[in-house]
């Protein structure tokens, strides 16, 4: 990974540059100044052959493979957990939740119907027998005198005139007692009416709660299934899961730490290499207009020592 290695490594040989500024000092009369001296390290070179670094390909190995693994635990608990979209759907679980919520809806609203009809049926009922009970207290007291006045009008032999003043009377009764049920009926009307609204009110307070209850319902289920798919919650059965995460995070601090190590390592060869050349700089394989002496291979055989 030339990004993680590819550092400017600035070697300050400290005791060469006192040994050369000290002869600076002593011939400053008699020869002129002594030229800087740039040494050159190829890192990656210097990286590869270092005895730690079977241990970063190691970690990277191991890394890469639990990675892999926790991504296919993910992808496969959420195949098959039961009511989970499939991978790639990320608005999946708003929609299922909306549906479900318009579908539980409906069959409270249809339940909460079915018994406002059978309410109206029993109200209806309720209020046809209380006026059925009216007229025939009614009936009791026209009844017989409509009878009277329609077996005078039948059976004796009247004239036009006679008769007419018996008809009217018997229409009068006739009208009476038709204004009467009419006036009960409108009562009974407004009764049931009265009635039906606060069941009706008491439907519409039963589905606002309802509603809420539900909706509180799924949204603390679409909060859990949103926590399985980041990965929060692991898959039954699974080995994945916080443990896991953190297990990768461990190995990433690990190959951080021997990359740290190694670089450490061959600064410090690299420094040995420097006093020993009398060097006054070591750069990192950088590309500039000055000639250099390359000590990578001496740094590699410091390793070995």
């Amino acid at each position: 990974m030339p990004s993680n290695y590819t550092r400017l490594l600035l070697v300050a040989a400290v005791t060469a540059s006192l040994v050369i500024a000290g002869c600076g000092s002593q011939q400053a009369k008699t020869t002129p100044p002594v030229q800087s001296k740039i040494g050159l390290i190829v890192m990656e070179k210097a990286i590869q052959a270092h005895p730690k670094y079977a241990d970063v390909q190691r970690l990277q190995k191991d890394y890469a493979a639990l990675a892999a693994r926790i991504e296919a635990e993910q992808a496969q608990g959420l195949a098959t957990s039961p009511g989970l979209p499939a991978p790639g759907s990320p608005d999946a679980l708003e929609q299922a939740a909306a549906k479900e919520f318009e579908a539980r809806m409906k069959a409270k609203e249809a339940e909460v119907r079915t018994r406002l009809q059978a309410a109206a049926d029993e109200v209806s009922r309720g209020m046809a027998a209380e006026l059925d009970a009216y007229i025939r207290e009614l009936d009791q007291e026209y009844q017989p005198q409509i009878f009277s006045l329609q077996l005078k009008l039948k059976t004796v032999q009247l004239s036009k005139e006679e008769a007419a003043p018996l008809q009217a009377e018997m229409d009068k009764l006739q009208q009476e007692r038709a204004a009467k049920i009419s006036a009960r009926q409108q009562e009974l009307l407004a009764k049931s009416d009265a009635v039906m609204k606060g069941k009706q009110s008491e439907a519409e307070k039963e589905l606002a709660a309802y509603a809420q209850s539900l909706n509180n319902e799924l949204a603390g289920k679409l909060a859990g299934r949103q926590a399985e798919i980041a990965g929060r919650v692991a898959p039954p059965g699974a080995t994945g899961g916080p443990a896991a995460a953190e297990k990768l995070a461990a190995t990433g601090r690990q190959i951080a730490a021997v990359q740290e190590t190694i670089i450490a390592d061959i600064r410090d060869k690299a420094a040995k290499v420097a006093v020993q050349s009398g060097l006054d700089t070591v750069l990192a394989e950088v590309k500039v207009n000055v000639s250099a002496t390359d000590i990578t291979d001496a740094v590699i055989a410091e390793f070995k020592k």
